[in-house]
């Protein structure tokens, strides 16, 4: 767009008429009429003065008019691109997902990394590679502190957790002693468990107990502190809704 078209548009947007914004600036409605088709152009100090009044900088007047001027980037937006620049390529691909939504798309989409390396209810086996899936969940809310996913495998913590299920893990809690009568994810060598944890205060030792009343291994994991590696507290979990053959929607 042309200085006199920018003109027309910042002048609506505020609603002024030509021959209020000719008062603002000691003309008539005629001199600003002839800015605007582009038969005249305003002094340097008119000029100062149309940008002081729509609180533009000069360059988005003139950025039409003058070949190699970039606009500049207000503040907001210059930090927006700052903090997406330095953000890991994983977070990148959160945005850039956000920034794609279709605007039919509900604003309760999250997507999380879910590690395949299962967590089971029963016992979970570590994969080789730390591998892992964006997942699409349809969720009302997300706790902060939740990092990633793990999907269950087992029986053993129905009817909270059922199989093919999705936890999402805090994992800032290494202090097992602090998590009692909370459910976690615990490593025991090369096994990977998801039960509710029991602090036994006497002699520092932890239960790791099912919730399934039917499961014949509720506490199986009776260890010492030094006997498992903590992986974190389940912050939330994520029901699977089979949908088809081994295709599942997951969501609250």
């Amino acid at each position: 767009m042309s200085f006199g078209e920018r003109l027309k548009v910042v002048r609506k947007e505020l609603k002024y008429s030509q021959e209020k914004l000719g008062s603002l600036i000691g003309y008539g409605n005629t001199t600003i009429n002839g800015y605007e088709s582009g038969t005249n152009k305003p002094s340097l100090d008119v000029f100062i003065k149309l940008c002081n009044i729509f609180k533009r900088d000069p360059n988005y007047f003139l950025q039409d008019d003058i070949i190699g001027i970039a606009p500049k980037l207000n503040p907001e937006d210059q930090y927006i691109i700052d903090n997406y620049k330095s953000l890991t390529p994983h977070d990148k691909e959160i945005v850039d997902h956000i920034f794609n939504m279709k605007p039919e798309e509900p604003a309760i989409i999250y997507r999380f990394p879910v590690f395949y390396q299962s967590a089971a209810a029963g016992i979970g086996k570590l994969s080789e590679t730390e591998e892992y899936q964006m997942k699409e969940f349809r969720l009302r809310t997300v706790p902060q502190k939740a990092v990633f996913g793990m999907y269950i495998e087992g029986h053993s913590m129905e009817t909270i957790i059922y199989e093919n299920d999705v936890v999402l893990i805090d994992p800032s809690i290494k202090e097992p002693s602090s998590l009692d009568d909370e459910i976690v994810v615990a490593r025991f060598g090369e096994e990977l468990i998801c039960k509710r944890l029991s602090v036994n205060d006497e002699d520092q030792t932890y239960d790791f107990i099912s919730e399934n009343s039917s499961d014949d291994d509720k506490s199986r994991y009776n260890q010492k502190q030094s006997g498992f590696k903590l992986v974190g507290k389940v912050v939330k979990i994520i029901h699977a809704h089979e949908i088809g053959i081994g295709i599942f929607n997951y969501t609250e």
